[in-house]
């Protein structure tokens, strides 16, 4: 699969967030760019990521691996 790097936001992870608590595995960004992820597992360790990342301003992150559609 492809490199695909994203900028996270604070709506990326919102939406990321709202996808957990509604215990679905996919998740459509406020960009458009959808993504299925494997297991849940696999959205609590980027939520974990991404809110680090946006609390530090440090919002660049690698999407390979995931499928998006």
């Amino acid at each position: 699969m492809a490199d695909i790097s994203t900028s996270w936001t604070q709506a990326d992870f919102t939406a990321l967030e709202a996808a957990i608590k509604k215990g679905v595995r996919n998740v459509t960004y406020p960009s458009g760019a959808s993504v299925s992820f494997a297991s849940m597992d696999e959205m609590l360790r980027l939520r974990a990521e991404m809110r680090e990342a946006v609390n530090n301003g440090s919002t660049r992150r690698s999407l390979s691996g995931l499928a998006k559609f």
